[in-house]
């Protein structure tokens, strides 16, 4: 945990902290690649999701959609199929190689918890599933397994909640395409 040097939280303004540099470079997808590295992750998200007690006074997770849509997918995808239920945890909510800080092959920090807040630590596993495994080339068996093996008996990844979650994942991320890529 790097050093806190500044901070501050006014009422109806923006936030912000100031700490030592964490060494590192945003990873890279040769760098998510590496089977240590998928290991590590693993661990890490499940260690991130074990935060300390405390999380009544976290707002709560949610994924906004552009302002005019919906961003939900359909009462069908989104009910079919659910796995386990939600469960309250921390969420970092942005969690993937954008946000990791490599250094000499190891993680050396995770930035960005501008959207954290309290929620179904499944979404941090939906976003590093769908940036990091399908759409690139960490093995996905490898993160799944140093997560569950950091949570002990206690968790084990179900599938179906992670296809959920996967499922509304995808659709708000295309929710966004129309402010992002507008037609004309």
């Amino acid at each position: 945990m790097p050093e806190l040097l500044a901070g501050d939280s006014p009422p109806g303004a923006l936030s912000w902290v100031a700490s030592r540099r964490i060494a590192g470079e945003r990873a890279k997808p040769a760098d998510v690649a590496d089977p240590s590295v998928a290991d590590n992750l693993g661990l890490l998200l499940a260690r991130i999701h074990d935060a300390p007690a405390g999380l009544d006074g976290l707002r709560p997770f949610r994924r906004r959609p552009p302002k005019g849509t919906f961003g939900l997918p359909p009462a069908g995808l989104r009910d079919r199929d659910g796995g386990q239920e939600c469960e309250d945890g921390f969420v970092h909510g942005d969690f993937s190689a954008r946000n990791i800080l490599v250094s000499h092959g190891e993680i050396s920090g995770i930035v960005d918890f501008e959207r954290s807040g309290r929620g179904c630590p499944v979404h941090d596993l939906a976003s590093v599933y769908l940036h990091e495994v399908l759409l690139g080339e960490m093995d996905g068996s490898r993160f799944l397994t140093g997560y569950a093996a950091a949570c002990g008996a206690r968790e084990t990844v179900d599938d179906r909640h992670l296809r959920r979650h996967l499922r509304e994942y995808v659709c708000w991320v295309l929710s966004w395409a129309p402010a992002v890529w507008p037609c004309r």
